[in-house]
């Protein structure tokens, strides 16, 4: 009997994990500029799709920051979502990505220095 309920409780444990871990998928990415340098501080903004939605309900848009290697991550469900990337001194960049299950996906983001900042300010901005 005492064995079932050891059983039984480390079941409970792994069962919700394992769970949670189905119903989602990874969004790894890093920010760099044309030349390769990572872009610390970046915004991330992941809209939700609903266009090309597998569910009805919708989830809010997240505003992720980079960290100093540029680097960033979210669990998200799957579905199709709308990446928009800012940084100040650089031009937008902003595509689409697809979720799928279990898996993760990786846009690794490159951004160029915005012409008019360069135009102002020269290389040395």
């Amino acid at each position: 009997m005492k064995a079932v309920l050891i059983w039984l409780s480390i079941f409970a444990f792994i069962v919700p994990v394992n769970a949670d871990r189905r119903s989602t998928g990874k969004l790894i990415g890093q920010v760099k500029d044309s030349l390769g340098a990572a872009i610390p501080n970046a915004t991330v903004v992941v809209h939700f799709d609903t266009d090309g939605a597998r569910h009805i309900n919708t989830t809010p848009d997240l505003f992720l920051s980079t960290d100093r290697t540029g680097g960033y991550w979210v669990e998200l469900p799957p579905g199709f979502y709308d990446i928009a990337v800012f940084a100040h001194g650089f031009t937008p960049n902003a595509h689409k990505v697809r979720i799928s299950l279990g898996q993760t996906t990786k846009p690794d983001e490159k951004l160029t220095v915005d012409p008019q900042i360069v135009a102002e300010f020269g290389d040395k901005f």
